[in-house]
Parts: C-alpha cells; sequence; structure tokens
C-alpha cells in the first residue's frame, strides 16, 4: 500500500475502517456459536432480527408487528424442526427444509 498513489487522507480513512469493522476469526464463530441460545434469523421486508427458537421471542432487531405475528406464528409451528436444523448447524451437516406459511 505504501508504493501505490493514493488520495492525500485515503489510508487514514482507510485504517480508521479497519478499526471500526469486527474481524472474526474461525475460532470465534465457534465461540458465538455456542454461546448464542438456538435462534433463527428472521428476514421480512428490510427487518432483520434474531429470534429465538426456545423461547420464541426476539432476542436481537426488529420486526414490525405484522411480520412478528407470521414469524411467531411460523416459528411456533416448526419449532421442534428448527431445533433439529439448529443441531444440524452446530454438527455442520447440511439443513433440513422447512415448509412456509400458507
Amino acid at each position: 500500500m505504501r508504493n501505490q498513489k493514493i488520495k492525500p487522507g485515503l489510508e487514514r480513512k482507510q485504517r480508521d475502517n479497519a478499526r471500526s469493522k469486527p474481524i472474526l476469526r474461525n475460532h470465534d464463530l465457534d465461540v458465538l456459536q455456542r454461546a448464542n441460545p438456538p435462534h433463527f434469523h428472521a428476514l421480512y421486508g428490510g427487518q432483520d432480527a434474531l429470534v429465538s427458537i426456545d423461547s420464541i421471542q426476539v432476542i436481537e432487531g426488529k420486526l414490525s408487528k405484522y411480520a412478528k405475528a407470521l414469524v411467531f406464528e411460523w416459528a411456533a409451528l416448526h419449532q421442534s424442526e428448527l431445533l433439529t436444523n439448529w443441531d444440524r448447524a452446530r454438527k455442520k451437516q447440511p439443513l433440513e427444509p422447512i415448509e412456509g406459511l400458507d
């Protein structure tokens, strides 16, 4: 990077950005997987949340009332399948498809 021509201040911006972004290595991801309760990611219309499989509650992020009702209904219907897939994911096995809401 030192031999490249860059705009003044760009190198500092790159260093600042590098400091502000978390860097995760494989062992960090393993620790995070073990530390997190069983959960799934719910994405709906630009909204994003982590939902606990055990309690079927949002543990991080936000969903609208409508999205939350759909996600919670689906999770309650498929809770055992979600837990099975959680175990499979921890063992680095392929996940089984889970049917959506009709």
